[in-house]
């Protein structure tokens, strides 16, 4: 059968509305699309979501260089706020001063919680992928690459997983 759009759905992929479903419908379109094998779609699809999330990863770092600019001032302010836990008309004056000097400062503490939004979508890419390995969906058992060919089974030497975790490890000792 050959792959077309609403191909996974007819495998028995449906997973109606959600972020599973999104997944399915950006990796499905670019299969079909771009004519490429499960692991480049599985790239592009990648790379789709961090071109279409970049805008809101640098705003998430612009609000964070802010908040850290006005730390100083806000901080002595946060302090008095939780001494003064009993006095409801003072905690609510400090935390209007506050809110005031974010504003001034363009700090939207919203804009730290967009990329949040790639959380959503590395959960449907994981049960999407899982579902597709269990069926599985021609073409996964050999639209691999370099030492994973089939991409139904685990990474065989746990070289995926491993650089995974050294890449987290190392961002995150970095930043």
């Amino acid at each position: 059968m050959p792959a077309h759009i609403g191909y996974l759905k007819s495998l028995g992929l449906d997973y109606g509305w959600g972020p599973t479903a999104c997944m399915e419908w950006l990796l499905e379109h670019i299969h079909v699309y771009a004519g490429t094998p499960w692991w480049v779609s599985i790239s592009l699809a990648a790379i789709a979501i961090r071109v279409v999330l970049f805008k809101s990863f640098i705003n998430a770092a612009d609000n964070a260089a802010r908040m850290q600019a006005v730390k100083p001032i806000t901080d002595p302010l946060t302090k008095k706020m939780m001494a003064a836990r009993g006095d409801q008309v003072e905690v609510l004056q400090l935390r209007a001063e506050i809110q005031q000097i974010n504003k001034r400062a363009g700090i939207k503490i919203w804009r730290s919680m967009v990329p949040m939004v790639q959380v959503f979508t590395g959960y449907g890419t994981f049960v999407l992928l899982r579902a597709m390995a269990k069926l599985p969906v021609p073409g996964m058992e050999s639209g691999g690459a370099l030492w994973f060919h089939n991409l139904t089974i685990p990474d065989p030497y746990f070289i995926v997983p491993v650089t995974t975790a050294l890449a987290l490890h190392w961002v995150l000792r970095v930043c």
